[in-house]
């Protein structure tokens, strides 16, 4: 009787002396039931035939053993090594290097799914007084996107050579939707960043500072953005490679019927994908707008100079600048990318014909609730800046009745109150634009979605009377600014001690100029905004 365990160890030997073929050889190998005197042999073999197509199998198997006994890493070089060899030999071995490379590709993935972004948070970023220390990434996301650069380059090469070694139309199929699942992980890990942030505390319980958190939490939403757009493209261009399939007569319907729910879920992730990149946005926003100055800013001062001879306190002007800044700069960006991607999502949901995911009614929720978000915040910044005008025009006016001789100190109160209203009247000219023009987003926003006229009606209600209130308000000041210049510009004419009222006239005169600028260009804007009319 054959001895079973004999057989392969004797094919093995008629090989190394020249007596069986190199495929004989590995056939018998194959049926070696003791793993590690295959694995020796498929080493033997590799280097002592370099130059033999077989080698590239015998670095496969190889891998294959290392593989099934968990050894993953030292399976991975095999696989490398078996690709490798391939690429040096005059005859190919292309169902054994793309196997290889397929089985290098599936265990790369498992690391890519394993490697999370994430970030390195130093102490100096606790608490109300943080240092200049800064949220960083780590060094996983370096890693992970070293592991997408590969594995994309490895399926766009899979994809290329699958064909010529026969693989089935579900083995071709998962991997072009691999590409896609790359961007959708990688954004996930970008998207759970924020949620880690907000809740992390040092060892004295102390939360990150507000201002450290937001930075990096936006960031991340931003990265995650970009990612899920990325994976929208690719679920889409696998979309529309099984159209081009449908249209070629050469592809069997078998082949066909294997894509069709492939294609069906390329649709549905085209439509997911471009939602969570508005999402990842409109949560960008929403960070932003919880921005809050910090003691820098809000100890601000306007330094010495000819015009003002001590530096003057603006705090709480900057305070109102700095917010104005944040929603120009950050708050309006994010909302306008996260639009493009909501209304992205619906222009995908009809063309494709994705009308059974939910997806597409909370891109146009999303929208709905966002066009008026930077609007709002001008209109309420340029309310802020009235009133704060208003306060600081009461202290002024406070400050010069209440001076018998003026003196030095009173010269700088002066100056410094009339330095802010300046300021302020500049502020408010430039918030009342803004908002008007925001408004006039939302609008058209709401009008390209086919919004719903309850919500159009509420844009040009909130317009409107927005318009109304700060165009009544301006003319108001302007009215009133010019009076109190006129009156104590006769009070310095007839009073020789008061004769220091003629600066402060002339000061509101200016200011009244500002407001009927204010008014002016308000007017323009009631006429030629689409929300107005």
């Amino acid at each position: 009787m054959t001895n079973k365990f004999l057989l392969p160890a004797v094919c093995a030997a008629l090989w190394l002396i020249g007596c069986a073929s190199p495929k004989a050889a590995l056939d018998a190998l194959e049926k070696t039931p003791d793993p590690k005197t295959a694995f020796d042999a498929y080493g033997d073999f590799a280097d002592n035939y370099k130059n033999d197509p077989e080698s590239v199998r015998a670095l496969f198997k190889r891998g294959e053993i290392l593989e099934k006994d968990g050894k993953l890493t030292d399976a991975k070089i095999e696989y490398t090594r078996a690709i490798e060899r391939n690429r040096t030999l005059e005859q190919k071995n292309e169902r054994f290097a793309t196997a290889s490379l397929y089985r290098l590709s599936n265990l790369l993935f498992e690391d890519y799914k394993n490697t999370m972004p994430d970030v390195v948070v130093p102490e100096g970023v606790f608490g109300q007084q943080p240092t200049r220390d800064a949220i960083r990434y780590s060094d996983a996301v370096a890693k992970k996107s070293d592991l997408k650069k590969t594995l994309g380059a490895n399926i766009v090469e899979l994809l290329r050579e699958l064909p010529k070694v026969g693989a089935s139309a579900e083995e071709y199929a998962a991997v072009a939707q691999s590409a896609a699942i790359l961007s959708e992980d990688y954004g996930d890990g970008f998207a759970a960043i924020p949620k880690k942030l907000d809740t992390l505390t040092n060892e004295s319980g102390k939360k990150i500072n507000d201002a450290k958190r937001i930075v990096a939490s936006a960031q991340a939403s931003v990265d995650a953005a970009a990612q899920y757009s990325t994976a929208a493209t690719d679920y889409l261009k696998l979309y529309e490679q099984y159209q081009e399939a449908r249209a070629d007569s050469l592809v069997s319907k078998n082949v066909l019927e294997v894509l069709r729910p492939v294609a069906e879920k390329s649709a549905m992730k085209t439509v997911e994908m471009r939602y969570k990149a508005g999402y990842a946005y409109e949560k960008a926003a929403l960070m932003y707008l919880d921005a809050k100055a910090g003691a820098s800013v809000k100890n601000a001062v306007i330094p010495a100079s000819a015009e003002t001879p001590v530096p003057v306190p603006i705090g709480d002007v900057s305070e109102l600048v700095y917010l104005s800044a944040i929603n120009d700069r950050f708050t309006r960006p994010a909302i306008e990318q996260a639009m493009k991607f909501y209304r992205a999502g619906l222009k995908s949901a009809a063309d494709l014909g994705v009308m059974t995911e939910n997806y597409a009614a909370m891109s146009e929720q999303g929208i709905l609730e966002l066009s008026q978000m930077a609007a709002r915040r001008a209109d309420s910044l340029a309310r802020q800046c009235l009133i704060l005008f208003d306060s600081t025009d009461a202290a002024y006016q406070t400050r010069l009745n209440s001076i018998q001789a003026v003196s030095l100190q009173d010269t700088v109160d002066l100056v410094a109150k009339a330095v802010k209203l300046k300021t302020l009247a500049e502020k408010y000219r430039e918030l009342i634009s803004a908002a008007m023009s925001e408004y006039d987003k939302a609008f058209h926003a709401l009008k390209e979605i086919t919004s719903p006229d309850a919500s159009l009606s509420d844009t040009k209600e909130r317009a409107k009377k927005f318009a109304s209130a700060m165009l009544a308000a301006s003319s108001e000041r302007q009215t009133r600014l010019n009076a109190t210049a006129k009156k104590w510009l006769d009070v310095a004419k007839k009073n020789r001690k008061k004769r220091f009222y003629a600066g402060a006239s002339s000061a509101y005169q200016t200011l009244a100029e500002q407001f009927a600028q204010s008014t002016e260009k308000l007017s323009d804007e009631m006429k030629k905004n689409d929300v107005l009319k």
